[in-house]
């Protein structure tokens, strides 16, 4: 069951909306899945489910919400062979950031957005 294509490293789209390779080092190759459809239908179900007012419509305290930050720093660990495995971020959470009241529909042209929770809510 073949369910990736083989890159050679990533293309990402910067500040200006370039968009930039960022390729492996040499040797090194990796696989790339397509599942974008199936992570976003993924999402879009858990923020209905557990999103404040997820449940009969009365706010409660969310389960998952959703953030915007800047990642500082990427978390590895050393590997026999020279090589280093990414294993998690630490990041800068943006205070600015205000969650879309529908962030999954594609649809809503609103811009409507709903309040952040502060840590004393």
């Amino acid at each position: 069951l073949d369910v990736g294509s083989m890159c050679e490293g990533y293309v990402v789209q910067n500040d200006a909306k370039d968009w930039v390779q960022l390729p492996f080092r040499s040797g090194f190759h990796g696989v790339s899945f397509h599942f974008g459809d199936f992570v976003q239908k993924l999402r879009s179900h858990v923020w209905k489910r557990y999103s404040r007012g997820a449940v009969g419509g009365e706010l409660v305290q969310p389960v998952v919400e959703m953030i915007e930050g800047t990642v500082t720093t990427v978390l590895t660990e050393s590997l026999p062979g020279g090589m280093e495995r990414a294993y998690g971020i630490k990041y800068m959470r943006n205070s600015d950031y205000h969650t879309p009241v529908n962030p999954f529909d594609l649809s809503d042209k609103s811009g409507a957005t709903l309040p952040i929770r502060s840590d004393n809510e």
